[in-house]
């Protein structure tokens, strides 16, 4: 199985969070810890306007073998990704800072309901969040495992792309 450029990245840079950074990470700040928060419950919500308030103008987004770069950009992708479902819910989020003061990282599990069919999902996943000076979000790279059906033992991975 060959992975592209992209996809290698993100999923060494997500071996990386959890074999490396996450045991050397410190507690995230209150303030980066209440940004990723929001960020994670206006995922949960679809409340896009919420999201567009957190992103940075020129915020680059790599997940799911993409990268898009600019506010309008990456709204439409996570939108596109959100439609995919009814119903979303992270749990067992746990929050750090990377090795500097800007990078948050993110792990949690999540529970969804397919909009197509109804079938509940869950997987987890995990964020890389680089924060401006002003807290606004200037990257979102993210690594998530296969979703795994709670009915069946399959598994299933949407295509996100718009």
């Amino acid at each position: 199985m060959s992975f592209s450029h992209l996809t290698t990245a993100v999923i060494m840079t997500a071996l990386i969070v959890d074999a490396a950074i996450y045991h050397t990470a410190v507690q995230a700040s209150p303030r980066s810890t209440q940004i990723a928060e929001i960020f994670l419950e206006n995922l949960e919500r679809k409340n896009t306007a919420g999201l567009e308030q957190l992103l940075a103008d020129r915020v680059v987004f790599e997940a799911f073998g993409t990268r898009v770069q600019g506010r309008k950009a990456v709204l439409e992708q996570l939108t596109a990704a959100l439609e995919f479902f009814d119903q979303l819910d992270f749990s067992n989020e746990r929050i750090g800072m990377g090795q500097d003061s800007q990078t948050v990282l993110v792990e949690a599990q999540g529970r969804y309901r397919l909009k197509q069919n109804g079938a509940s999902l869950q997987n987890g996943f995990a964020l890389i969040l680089q924060l401006e000076q002003d807290n606004q979000i200037s990257l979102i790279q993210a690594q998530v495992t296969p979703f795994i059906s709670n009915e069946e033992s399959n598994t299933f991975t949407p295509n996100f792309r718009p």
